[in-house]
């Protein structure tokens, strides 16, 4: 019913401009086209707001994890021995340290397999040895 109001006051507005048309299908369908244009223009510049809005709602987001995101690039001079970090300053610091100054990580520390069977060969030696030592053998004539 809109569609077709919308197409009689169109005919209305040319006929009574003074637009002269030689059949009066012609007015009828000069009508149409120009309903059908005002429906997808309308229908158009809609879909443009929409995504011009999902684009900012997106920027916004961008923006918002790019404050909360710190990058570590380029090369780390890194201690062969240690695993310390040199740092901008030129100071040496615990990889744990420096990894936490310059992004968001987080540390847990635990023991790999092979460092936990490393120390436990280490502590079971020590112990032996102090063992051993508090052993006190006596010579058979019952001096120590």
């Amino acid at each position: 019913m809109g569609i077709q109001a919308s197409a009689v006051v169109w005919f209305f507005a040319d006929w009574s401009s003074g637009h002269p048309y030689t059949h009066t299908m012609t007015a009828f369908w000069n009508s149409g086209i120009r309903l059908v244009a005002f429906l997808l223009t309308g229908y158009i510049i809609s879909r443009i707001k929409e995504l011009l809005e999902k684009e900012r709602q997106i920027s916004n987001d961008l923006r918002a994890a790019q404050k909360q995101v710190k990058t570590l690039s380029g090369l780390l001079p890194i201690c062969a021995n240690c695993k310390k970090i040199r740092n901008d300053k030129g100071y040496w610091q615990q990889i744990e340290e420096y990894l936490a100054m310059h992004s968001h990580a987080l540390f847990t520390h635990g023991v790999c397999p092979e460092c936990a069977q490393k120390l436990l060969d280490e502590v079971e030696l020590e112990l032996g040895e102090k063992a051993s030592d508090d052993i006190v053998v006596e010579k058979g004539d019952g001096r120590k």
